[in-house]
């Protein structure tokens, strides 16, 4: 038996190249086997199909995330934000506008004192023309969240910006700029583009146009 095996090694042996090519086919088949299995253990860790999700997202399947994120919500696996909010994504990006608030609205209710969902639910109200509905959201968003952020207040500051009210949104604009401009997060292009916004409301002028609301309605 171990003569036969040895054989088939034998680069002398006749056939050498053919048993190697057969090898390597049986050895390829072997490892996807392999990979499908452990892929598909994986699958089952809610981090995992997260960021299943994310990529299914990010790479123009907006339906498929949605599937991916309602499933785990459905099944009671979803023990975290991120899923509500890769709901709402694939739900927006789908068409889908008023399912993502609702999602959204959802998200709040199962995690009240979650800064970033009462941020979001304030920001991307805001973005679809509902700052009013929203506002307790980024109020909530402000109280919640931590000194050293500015997020929340500049989610505020667009939503008053949005509800037409410009004195308030320099107010909230100019205290997340004082927040990031003593952070880490100091000139990145998300702290600019809305350093740009406080200056155009300064100049009286209206920073969300037609070309930067689609732009931020995109945005993950």
């Amino acid at each position: 038996m171990l003569r036969r095996a040895l054989a088939v090694l034998d680069p002398a042996v006749p056939g050498f190249g053919g048993r190697m090519w057969r090898l390597a086919r049986w050895g390829l088949l072997a490892a996807a086997l392999v990979a499908v299995a452990v892929g598909a253990v994986l699958l089952r860790q809610p981090q995992v199909r997260y960021w299943w999700g994310v990529l299914q997202l990010e790479t123009g399947f907006p339906e498929a995330a949605t599937e991916t994120a309602q499933a785990m919500i459905d099944a009671g696996q979803a023990d975290s934000y991120d899923f509500y909010r890769l709901l709402a994504a694939g739900q927006r990006r789908s068409g889908r506008v008023e399912a993502q608030l609702a999602t959204f609205d959802l998200a709040v209710a199962r995690f009240p004192r979650l800064w970033q969902a009462q941020g979001h639910r304030c920001w991307y109200g805001s973005l679809f023309g509902k700052p009013g509905r929203v506002m307790d959201s980024c109020d909530q968003s402000v109280a919640l969240g931590p000194d050293d952020r500015g997020e929340p207040l500049a989610w505020r500051g667009a939503a008053k910006a949005l509800a037409g009210e410009r004195d308030a949104a320099i107010e909230d604009l100019t205290a997340a700029m004082e927040r990031w401009d003593g952070g880490t997060q100091w000139g990145t292009p998300y702290v600019e583009r809305r350093r740009g916004w406080l200056r155009q409301l300064k100049a009286g002028e209206d920073p969300f146009d037609a070309a930067t609301l689609a732009k931020e309605r995109r945005s993950f």
